[in-house]
């Protein structure tokens, strides 16, 4: 059985200020936008678990990462008239999250299984326009085992934030169950570097590689 992404979408509220894209994010975006398969650029994280977690305390504790890093509440607007596009960070989103059960008598190959559901879930694509960019599957293979899918958008997380990510979201699920939490360090906002970003002058350093590079 299935059951829907719970409530996902924008809280209504203030929105913030629209913001400059990274020259990667730049890339991620455009090779996205001309591409006919809506999977390009979509990252899955699979998680395999050997038991199945509380379903509303799993969620909130990805709800909880999902409020706690900015990054993963871009959404990006552009134009066809070759304007710059901008990105902007919602205050609060709700998780798009679903449960999916498995009948253990169907569950006799679930390598198979979980292929099928990666390649139709990927097929799914994200809407870069509509934050966040980002959704979580748990699927339930026994009554002991169970798979988490993190499907989320290249363009608002790298390789490097993922264990981040991750690991708030087991500090955040151990004290739903009444363990104890492991304080997290102390991370700048996204935000902080985009505005950095915003009044910093790039002109020196094209020219500095312009000029390293003019006999390539």
């Amino acid at each position: 059985t299935l059951s829907p992404p719970g409530g996902a979408g924008p809280v209504r509220g203030p929105v913030a200020s629209t913001f400059v894209l990274t020259p990667l994010q730049k890339g991620f975006l455009a090779e996205s936008l001309v591409a006919s398969d809506k999977g390009v650029n979509i990252e899955q994280i699979v998680w395999k678990l050997d038991h199945v977690p509380d379903p509303d305390r799993f969620r909130a504790a990805w709800q909880s990462a999902l409020d706690a890093f900015d990054a993963l509440r871009v959404s990006f607007a552009w134009s066809g008239s070759g304007g710059e596009p901008r990105q902007s960070i919602v205050p609060s989103v709700r998780l798009p999250f679903q449960r999916v059960d498995w009948p253990e008598q169907l569950s006799t190959q679930p390598d198979h299984r979980l292929a099928s559901f990666l390649a139709q879930d990927r097929r799914a694509g994200l809407d870069l326009s509509s934050a966040p960019l980002m959704r979580v599957s748990l699927l339930v293979l026994a009554r002991c085992r169970a798979v988490c899918v993190w499907t989320v958008h290249h363009a608002i997380i790298d390789g490097n934030s993922y264990a981040a990510v991750l690991q708030h979201v087991l500090d955040h699920y151990a004290p739903l169950l009444g363990l104890a939490q492991v304080p997290g360090d102390a991370r700048p906002p996204f935000t902080d570097f985009l505005r950095w970003l915003e009044r910093h002058d790039s002109e020196p350093g094209t020219r500095h590689f312009a000029d390293l590079l003019r006999d390539f």
